[in-house]
């Protein structure tokens, strides 16, 4: 990590981290550096459903369930498809409670996993969940925030297989990055 003060402020770190790796230039991102961006996801998200699971408002407990019932409209940055999520029937509202467990407290130990399938799962839920979210007008900023970290849960091998064209073009460009894909698509 930097020793600039600056880096050491919560969600910045991770900037820090890979701006101070060279993560833009010809040399591949250190892997303990890449693990610790997926640690920190990891406890981002478990955080996020432990501060639900362990609070006193019973809206986020089995057998109420109901914390999304009133949620779309009482949150802070609605936007034009808010109002649809809100009139969702009351089953689709504790669907949304169980999922949002699910992706923050059982999820997550896929970023971790050593298996590469497991992995990218873990990090396609996370992101998916992120801009689901998005969609909803739920603290955009902070969503996508917390989507960065999860793309270093994809390989260069998924990102060049998956992304766009325009994207490959400038995400995929360095020369380090194009002798590893062109080693793994010829099987090398």
């Amino acid at each position: 990590f930097s020793t600039n003060p600056f880096f050491g402020a919560g969600g910045v770190s991770a900037a820090g981290c890979v701006a101070s790796t060279g993560a833009a230039g010809a040399f591949p991102v250190p892997i303990l550096v890449i693990y610790a961006i997926r640690w920190y996801l990891f406890k981002i998200m478990v955080g996020a459903g432990l501060i639900k699971v362990k609070s006193s408002d019973q809206k986020w407990k089995p057998g109420n369930m109901s914390a999304m019932d009133y949620f779309y409209e009482t949150q802070p940055v609605p936007n034009q498809f808010t109002r649809y999520f809100h009139f969702m029937p009351k089953a689709w509202h504790r669907f949304e409670v169980w999922s949002n467990h699910f992706v923050e407290l059982v999820a997550p130990f896929l970023l971790l996993m050593p298996f590469r399938s497991l992995r990218l799962a873990g990090g396609l839920v996370q992101a998916m969940f992120q801009f689901i979210l998005i969609s909803s007008g739920n603290l955009s900023f902070l969503n996508w925030l917390t989507i960065a970290p999860a793309i270093f849960c994809f390989d260069d091998a998924f990102l060049a297989n998956n992304m766009p064209y325009l994207v490959q073009k400038m995400a995929l460009s360095t020369p380090a990055t194009q002798s590893y894909i062109q080693a793994i698509t010829s099987g090398a």
